[in-house]
């Protein structure tokens, strides 16, 4: 099994708690059901420190919107967090989404624990539902590891980092000539376009990711 981080962001969006919660359906009902498990969102027990998991059924907005809490003094900030649980220990999908601040950015983290031989079969099923859902500036899916390599080749705090599959929204500014002629894989969708490093998952091409950088205008 291995660990795929689904990182993006967009900027300042205004959405109401209505919006979220619809939005959070829309992208849970749609993901891959691979792996399999019940959707269920940990509260703490009272008087004690340990944490109790309550089943979510998505498909009800006020089950799902449980799951949903305000995090801003403006009122205008909410955080999706539900994960789907196989067992008593084996927690393989853990999302977490904050979303609606016209103020500040939007952020959406999601991991899931896939069999490395499916990932790659598995990730653009959940790349799909979640851009559909939220729309982002960006979203990219790889591991932990090839995310911290990304700072051999000068990656900053506020710039995008890629997985091996990323997705870029139209306003993003990108020269796909660039990474096309490195041998980067460019798919062009609705509102945007999908970057493909060579290699596995696991396993993504650090150079080519130095000349998507450059396709960036990163320096």
């Amino acid at each position: 099994m291995s660990a795929i981080d689904f990182i993006g962001g967009w900027g300042g969006r205004a959405q109401s708690y209505d919006e979220i919660v619809s939005a959070a359906r829309r992208m849970l009902t749609a993901m891959p059901a691979d792996p399999a498990g019940r959707w269920v969102r940990f509260v703490e027990r009272p008087g004690s420190q340990l944490m109790d998991a309550v089943t979510v059924d998505v498909d009800d907005s006020a089950s799902l919107g449980a799951a949903v809490e305000l995090i801003s003094r403006r009122g205008d900030r909410h955080e999706l967090r539900i994960s789907r649980q196989a067992g008593p220990e084996d927690v393989p999908i853990s999302v977490r989404v904050k979303a609606g601040s016209e103020h500040s950015d939007n952020r959406i983290v999601i991991s899931v624990e896939l069999p490395e031989p499916d990932a790659a079969t598995l990730i653009p099923g959940y790349m799909s539902a979640m851009i559909s859902a939220w729309n982002p500036d960006w979203l990219k899916a790889g591991t932990y590891e090839f995310h911290v390599a990304q700072k051999d080749i000068g990656l900053q705090p506020t710039e995008i980092a890629f997985g091996w599959r990323t997705y870029l929204a139209d306003l993003v500014p990108f020269d796909p000539a660039v990474a096309v002629e490195a041998g980067v894989t460019v798919t062009a969708v609705d509102g945007g376009r999908y970057v493909t490093l060579a290699g596995t998952p696991v396993d993504p091409d650090l150079d080519q990711a130095a000349v998507v950088r450059r396709a960036l205008g990163y320096g």
